[in-house]
């Protein structure tokens, strides 16, 4: 009781602070159950889940167990089109086979209506890669001098949120189960991308300068929050009801940084030298 009194007090914490929540919460889908059924699993069949859906669905899992759920397989097409220029396309295939879920599920002896889990998860994942050069012969239109034209682009995008905590469910009776859980989010997102472009004189030519422009975007951030969450979950005879409440996140920590650089040498804009930077 004492583990059970010490979540709840954690659930009235966060109900003045930051009031935004992760949406599209059915989409999690860690086991196969909760995938079938689109996250419908509140009022019970959540498994190891629980923890995340509805706490007091804890109590069904009877036996003291350890699960790493890695059932779910992910693929992420990505197709971008004119990424550094008016004709080039890339394209990126992300696909994941990681453990998605631990969950660790004890039953107190000397508590027997009483059920803990300790759970860790991935709630979100998300990675883009883009790498090209190329090279090709042009022609100044300021000099009409043949000179080569060489860009060298990078581009990555990437997610991760992941959760940890616990949570507890107690048997009120033989119908109505109630659950309590604590849970800690770290999301963090980083965003970066350069682009490098030369026009390089072939022949070493005098009469002409070689040209660069190049751009420099990267951004990191990272947030550590907690939710907190309540369930119920009443059976009776061959049906199930259940309710869940989630309360909203709470702030703990969180930083990031922007940083962008532009560069510029010997670039014209319609026969007009512009200024190097």
């Amino acid at each position: 009781m004492k583990i059970f009194i010490i979540i709840i007090s954690f659930l009235f914490v966060g109900i003045t602070k930051n009031y935004a929540q992760p949406n599209n919460y059915w989409s999690m889908g860690s086991n196969t159950e909760a995938s079938i059924l689109a996250g419908a699993v509140v009022g019970g069949g959540s498994g190891i889940t629980s923890i995340f859906y509805n706490p007091a669905g804890i109590s069904e899992l009877e036996n003291n167990i350890i699960s790493i759920d890695a059932s779910l397989f992910n693929f992420d097409s990505y197709r971008y089109s004119n990424t550094f220029n008016a004709h080039s396309e890339l394209s990126f295939l992300d696909y994941k086979v990681l453990p998605r879920f631990f969950s660790f599920v004890i039953h107190p002896k000397a508590k027997p209506k009483l059920s803990i889990q300790f759970a860790v998860f991935s709630r979100g994942a998300s990675l883009v890669k883009l790498f090209d050069f190329t090279q090709q012969e042009v022609i100044e239109p300021v000099t009409n001098i043949n000179k080569l034209y060489s860009v060298k682009f990078d581009y990555e995008n990437r997610y991760s949120d992941y959760w940890f905590g616990f949570g507890s469910s107690y048997k009120l009776n033989d119908h109505l189960v109630i659950g309590v859980s604590l849970l800690g989010s770290a999301k963090g997102f980083t965003y970066f991308r350069t682009t490098n472009i030369d026009l390089i004189n072939i022949n070493d030519s005098l009469s002409s300068s070689n040209s660069n422009w190049s751009s420099y975007d990267r951004q990191d951030s990272y947030v550590v929050s907690i939710i907190s969450k309540i369930g119920l979950v009443y059976k009776q005879n061959s049906w199930s009801f259940g309710a869940n409440l989630t309360f909203p996140s709470m702030r703990l920590y969180g930083d990031g940084y922007h940083r962008r650089e532009i560069n510029m040498t010997n670039i014209y804009d319609n026969g007009v030298l512009m200024p190097d930077i």
